[in-house]
């Protein structure tokens, strides 16, 4: 899974709250486990450019800045001044990078090539498997895709996979 994190500022009725988005892939809300207690979660539908705009959000902020209201899945709420729909709310306790709102990352590729942009990477190691094999096929996805990289992303070229 990948993911990056940004501050924001969400936009709903006529308030507002300032919350941390983590925009990850799906298969990186996936790595944890855990559905979402209204709601659902972020789907591969989810991440294909051109989507609508979702996120979830997490227990404590459903709480604090909607009173738990149970009509909340569905509402329009505006991250940065981009509409979004809630699509879920995640249990309490959940905890995904830090963050109180999540998004589906999307990367176009016009991106990649205005500039470097940092990401974040993450993995289970298999039953068994041992640090130096990960730490090596990790660095076979570098390799491949560090040619793809502008040439002022030098920062990105080479880098190595650690353990968290």
């Amino acid at each position: 899974g990948a993911f990056r994190s940004r501050a924001a500022t969400l936009g709903f009725a006529d308030a507002t709250e300032h919350v941390q988005v983590i925009e990850t892939t799906v298969s990186g809300m996936d790595m944890t486990r855990t559905g979402a207690r209204v709601g659902r979660s972020l789907v591969a539908d989810d991440e294909r450019p051109g989507a609508p705009r979702v996120a979830v959000i997490g227990h404590a902020l459903w709480q604090a800045a909607f009173g738990g209201a149970a009509d909340v899945v569905g509402r329009t709420v505006r991250l940065d001044g981009e509409p979004h729909t809630v699509v879920g709310i995640m249990p309490p306790r959940y905890t995904l990078c830090g963050g109180n709102v999540w998004v589906p990352l999307r990367v176009p590729p016009e991106s990649v090539a205005s500039g470097p942009r940092e990401y974040f990477i993450m993995a289970f190691m298999r039953p068994g498997a041992e640090l130096e094999q990960v730490r090596a096929r990790m660095q076979e996805h570098f390799d491949r895709v560090a040619p793809t990289l502008p040439p002022d992303a030098g920062e990105y070229r080479g880098r190595r996979a650690v353990p968290a």
